[in-house]
């Protein structure tokens, strides 16, 4: 825990899907094949507690809220930061309540996600958005809040674009995390969990859970071509499937991994281990 931002507080914010009569919206998602965790978001609020912040997460899409109704949440915890992410076919959308809510509350804005993370200074072209994390946040984004927290220069911070005399600057890029052991689990406490459904769920609660990053194969179309693979342990990824049944009740949990079976000794291991624990 850092000190620095011990009283440091931010809000994550995950919009409603977009209403959109095209066969790949984000609305026909959520009608006809659940409502899913924001997981990135939820590691985020993870790593920003064990950092030291106060943080809340605002899941306006699990909820049904509005724009006036996140406003008014974000007024009532009264944050130092918005901090949002966004993949590309849902960018235009997080957009327009990234510049309604910079609007009403003129906080300071960060975004992290795949979109910015490929794209960051088309991103940063949008001037409602103050700082972007790219890549993993586990170790970028508490430094970047510690030096916005202490007035310090940013040049020095690796992963993170930003605005300096009307230029944008992407700096160094930072490695991706090796041990996914040591990073922390997402931060279920903060979330609806009792709202998340899968078309083929069977089961309340439910969740999503990640055992690995990326994927070894380069397809081309594909963005986890740009994410290093990597994989968690077994123990601790049923580490994370009991903490998920006894604290949050959780009875159904679907894999979210970009290709889960690469390894299939790895996928025994993980099933002798469920096994085991009963």
């Amino acid at each position: 825990m850092s000190l620095l931002l011990k009283d440091t507080k931010i809000s994550l914010i995950f919009p409603p899907y977009r209403t959109a009569n095209d066969p790949v919206s984000l609305k026909e998602t959520k009608e006809h094949l659940g409502i899913i965790p924001p997981l990135s978001l939820a590691y985020v609020a993870a790593i920003l507690e064990k950092a030291g912040c106060m943080v809340e997460l605002i899941d306006a899409s699990a909820l049904n809220l509005t724009k006036d109704q996140v406003v008014d949440k974000v007024n009532k915890f009264n944050p130092n930061f918005l901090g949002f992410t966004s993949t590309t076919i849902d960018f235009q959308h997080t957009l327009e309540w990234i510049n309604y809510l910079k609007r009403k509350t003129n906080l300071t804005v960060i975004i992290g996600g795949i979109h910015l993370s490929v794209y960051p200074k088309e991103t940063l072209t949008h001037r409602t958005i103050d700082y972007g994390v790219i890549g993993e946040a586990e170790e970028t984004l508490p430094q970047l809040l510690e030096h916005l927290v202490n007035k310090k220069e940013l040049n020095n911070v690796k992963g993170i674009c930003y605005r300096e005399n009307n230029h944008i600057v992407v700096t160094e890029k930072r490695p991706p995390t090796q041990d996914l052991d040591n990073c922390p689990f997402p931060a279920r406490h903060l979330i609806p969990n009792e709202k998340y459904y899968s078309f083929i769920s069977k089961k309340k609660n439910f969740t999503a859970m990640l055992t690995s990053r990326g994927c070894p194969y380069k397809c081309i179309y594909c963005d986890n071509q740009t994410i290093l693979y990597r994989c968690r342990s077994p123990k601790n990824v049923v580490d994370e499937m009991e903490q998920c049944y006894n604290l949050f009740k959780i009875k159904e949990i679907d894999i979210f991994d970009a290709l889960f079976s690469v390894d299939p000794n790895r996928v025994i291991e993980i099933c002798r281990e469920i096994k085991r624990r009963n």
